[in-house]
């Protein structure tokens, strides 16, 4: 593991979800694990030599995540023929309890029922 048994944590100023929610369901992180962020770098190291995957994939992604860039992933995955990218407007980060979940549920059902036929 690249940083061993360090708690390492970045403190978050924002919530996660754009939703106005009960106080009693808030999910939002008061810090961001940077462990995890070591462990994403290593696997994409690992991940590296693999062969390249032509599935098709489904992204969706807000404009306003706060989190993960969203002109940078706009960018990457825009040419890729098996990409279907979806923009979101009124979400946050965490996207299936957000403002815009039915979309995400609705586009992910119409999805696999087009891979069915």
């Amino acid at each position: 593991m690249l940083f061993g048994n360090l708690n390492l944590y970045i403190k978050n100023k924002g919530l996660d979800c754009h939703k106005k929610i009960d106080q009693k369901q808030i999910f939002t992180f008061s810090y961001t694990p940077i462990k995890a962020v070591a462990q994403l770098i290593l696997l994409h190291r690992k991940t590296l030599g693999l062969a390249q995957v032509k599935s098709n994939l489904l992204v969706f992604h807000s404009k306003q995540d706060h989190v993960a860039d969203y002109k940078k992933s706009f960018r990457f995955l825009k040419d890729h023929d098996n990409c279907n990218f979806v923009t979101l407007q009124n979400s946050y980060h965490y996207l299936l309890q957000d403002q815009e979940q039915e979309e995400i549920f609705t586009k992910v059902f119409d999805c696999i029922k087009s891979k069915q036929a």
